[in-house]
């Protein structure tokens, strides 16, 4: 999480550490040269959900910006929460929406939705099994934007 963080060469707050939990890009040199890097997928934990739902939304739409400024040619990807166990499904909706609508005017930024996940796919109340997992990239790459011809 730290290394991601600090390659991007964005200042963070403590919670939007906690919200920019994963960022795919296959090297870090890639990182440092706006240019190549083509793809950014940010997926948001949940872990401090509780505590922060009233945030969380706009928290990430302020590292959207930030990935849209520090990148400004890549396409990216926000991924948006997945369902818990130990959380209302409405209130995932919610956050999801809040994501949703803070994200859709901002250039190059794409929502990858997860229709299909469920709760009954966690193997915990919080981590995804293995058929989740190949699930959820399988949703990333459908919703990644493609190249125009």
């Amino acid at each position: 999480m730290r290394d991601s963080l600090s390659l991007l060469e964005v200042e963070l707050t403590e919670m939007e550490e906690q919200v920019l939990t994963h960022i795919t890009i296959s090297t870090d040199s890639q990182l440092l040269k706006d240019q190549l890097s083509r793809h950014i997928i940010i997926h948001t934990g949940t872990n401090d959900l509780r505590a922060e739902q009233k945030r969380v939304g706009s928290r990430v739409r302020r590292v959207a910006e930030r990935a849209t400024e520090t990148f400004p040619n890549a396409k990216i990807t926000i991924s948006s929460l997945l369902p818990r166990k130990d959380f209302h499904s409405l209130t995932i909706q919610r956050v999801n929406a809040e994501i949703s609508r803070g994200c859709a005017l901002l250039p190059n930024v794409h929502l990858a939705h997860h229709p299909t996940i469920g709760p009954w796919d966690l193997y915990d109340h919080v981590h995804l099994d293995k058929a989740a997992v190949r699930e959820f990239a399988k949703t990333q790459a459908i919703s990644r934007p493609r190249e125009m011809c």
